[in-house]
């Protein structure tokens, strides 16, 4: 019986070869010895799943000849594609199976083609190859990611055109952009490089927080798209702008650092309702800002942010002793600009308690403002 005759949302189980009827289930309960194949799970993904669905793939690699495109959930039924270790034998898989890195994640082999995932979807633990356009698609809204990694050759890494997309503690590696965002994307502790424009904003809204980008000749260019939100990443050896602009309007950069950027920020149309402030600035030289639309902000700080292993394979963008990066940046536990110390960081919670609630400062995930 094949899984799209259930009228229930099932949890199924998919490994490289398949097992017993393909179906991923046994009586409609998970089990491993029906697994999907590849070939079946990308026929029931890309035509028979239904909102509430969950794979769990078996790490092992997936070589496809076929787009995947993926079908949309819905909000209290949201579908779930997740990696699990080899050899897993929970039915279903608990966390303790779930795929972690390299080591373990199930790789999807793309070739010249995307996998594409719809709204209301959730996936986590893997890593991809492409040649496609876009490596990984997020065409619907609402769609996390989470823990994947793509190399895309030919394109862009991770592209989101749905709205309200998540990528979190993501590695994107792309020949043109390694991200470009939808409208109100979220980026956070992701590890970006290696490509022309690390993350492109390809619509109006979008946060990036505490991420690393790393020899993007482009850091983040924001061209002419407004509102956005910069909050303790590293932009670390762009050979042309850490951040470009043109005519974009209303960004905020705070605890930021910027190092080893031959310009730190620019943008080619004067606008003036940017705020940056809190930022380091490690070049050590006049072209971390041009143009008078952008100010440095009177909290700014310049100095060597001495990260351990600049250049180092794999980069290590934690910081030396001494790091101008120490103790620095915007404080959540101080109300600034009135003349009491005391600032109240959470309904109910005592003016001098920060246990409760209240992040000391915001800061880079692994390095940058601590």
């Amino acid at each position: 019986m094949s899984a799209n005759a259930w009228a229930a949302p099932l949890q199924m189980a998919v490994t490289v070869a398949g097992a017993g009827d393909g179906s991923g289930v046994t009586g409609g309960v998970f089990d491993w010895q029906n697994a999907m194949s590849m070939a079946q799970f990308i026929t029931d993904i890309n035509a028979s799943v239904e909102g509430g669905d969950e794979y769990y793939i078996e790490d092992g690699t997936y070589t496809t000849g076929a787009a995947i495109v993926g079908l949309s959930g819905g909000a209290i039924n949201v579908v779930r594609i997740i990696g699990v270790k080899t050899g897993t034998t929970n039915e279903p898989p608990v966390f303790s199976d779930y795929s972690v890195n390299d080591a373990d994640r199930p790789l999807f082999a793309m070739a010249g083609n995307a996998f594409s995932l719809g709204a209301y979807n959730q996936m986590q633990n893997f890593s991809f190859t492409s040649t496609h356009a876009d490596g990984v698609h997020i065409n619907g809204n609402f769609t996390t990611v989470y823990n994947c990694k793509v190399v895309n050759t030919n394109g862009i890494g991770f592209h989101f055109t749905g709205t309200n997309g998540f990528l979190i503690d993501c590695d994107a590696d792309g020949s043109t952009d390694s991200v470009e965002t939808g409208s109100f994307t979220t980026l956070i502790g992701c590890y970006v490089h290696d490509a022309p424009i690390g993350i492109d904003m390809g619509a109006t809204a979008a946060t990036i927080i505490n991420c690393i980008i790393d020899t993007c000749p482009t850091g983040i260019d924001i061209a002419t798209r407004d509102n956005l939100t910069i909050i303790g990443n590293v932009i670390f050896n762009s050979s042309t702008r850490g951040i470009s602009g043109t005519t974009g309007e209303h960004c905020i950069a705070l605890n930021n650092t910027f190092e080893d950027c031959v310009i730190g920020v620019e943008w080619t149309t004067v606008v003036e309702d940017h705020w940056f402030d809190f930022n380091l600035w490690g070049n050590g030289n006049t072209d971390d800002i041009v143009d008078t639309d952008v100010i440095w902000g009177n909290n700014r700080v310049e100095g060597d942010p001495l990260f351990n292993g600049d250049g180092a394979n794999p980069p290590d963008f934690t910081l030396a002793s001494g790091s101008a990066a120490e103790g620095v940046g915007l404080q959540m536990t101080v109300n600034t600009g009135v003349a009491s110390a005391d600032y109240n960081v959470n309904i109910g919670v005592a003016q001098n308690e920060l246990g409760a609630g209240g992040n000391p400062r915001h800061g880079t995930k692994n390095g940058g403002k601590q």
